[in-house]
């Protein structure tokens, strides 16, 4: 209940072997073959990860963040990772960079700013969150950066629905490009939902999102963290202590 951090795979005497997925690996060797790909993929699923292998296969990447704590987070990644990195970012976009940056990182106004300073010119691109196409104050300056850079891409994200639709406004902006489209479902860390009354925070639980249990319930892939699990156990024991003995197998216990 209190300690669920502490479970594979984020413990940390797990030993086991750390590899990638196989649709990890095969996005990594289509970024490695500057090849363009789409990929939806939840939140925690290790979309950044992958995305990060551009500055290690090409020599100038962008990469255009939905906000400036993603961009400044991505960012310190590469350059702990040795990598020179021009922020593209309100105060810090007029500073100085020379021959040897490799990634031009930041928020999508700011690079269309920058755009005739920087070039056009980039081996490969990563649009991060390529959702927000459709938001109404960036939008059209997400829109308008795809279509000044024409070199291959990876656009990230973990909600775009129309994901035929954005596959074809791609290849209609570059019609000589193969866009491939890949998409992943798992996540590698549940997330605990919390809800903000405008003075605290409170831990809701993801049944809730229920009025019964009905075959909406069960074909529903509602995550469950550690701790939920333990609450709803607690919750049927109090419930059904009538008939316990008989459910004590579906306890987390067992």
């Amino acid at each position: 209940k209190e300690m669920g951090h502490m479970l594979p795979p984020l413990d940390y005497w797990n030993k086991k072997e750390k590899k990638f997925d196989k649709w990890q690996y095969d996005i990594i060797q289509s970024v490695h073959k500057n090849e363009s790909v789409i990929l939806k993929a939840p939140t925690s699923s290790g979309k950044t990860f992958i995305a990060m292998s551009a500055g290690i296969f090409h020599k100038k990447v962008l990469y255009v963040c939905p906000a400036k704590p993603v961009a400044y987070q991505v960012g310190a990644h590469f350059t702990h990772m040795g990598f020179k990195v021009h922020f593209l970012i309100d105060n810090q976009s007029n500073y100085s960079y020379d021959s040897k940056t490799n990634i031009f990182i930041g928020t999508p106004r700011e690079i269309e700013n920058m755009i005739l300073s920087i070039g056009y010119q980039f081996d490969y691109a990563v649009f991060d969150e390529i959702h927000n196409i459709n938001k109404e104050d960036d939008g059209d300056i997400y829109e308008n950066i795809i279509k000044l850079i024409d070199c291959n891409f990876l656009a990230l994200s973990a909600t775009v629905k129309n994901i035929e639709l954005l596959k074809e406004y791609f290849q209609k902006i570059n019609p000589n490009k193969k866009v491939k489209y890949v998409e992943y479902n798992e996540r590698f860390i549940n997330q605990q939902r919390w809800l903000w009354d405008g003075s605290n925070i409170i831990k809701i639980h993801p049944m809730c999102a229920f009025k019964s249990l009905n075959q909406q319930f069960i074909e529903n892939k509602l995550s469950f963290t550690p701790n939920d699990c333990a609450l709803l156990w607690e919750k049927i024991e109090m419930i059904f202590e009538d008939i316990i003995d008989d459910i004590d197998e579906y306890s987390p216990d067992e």
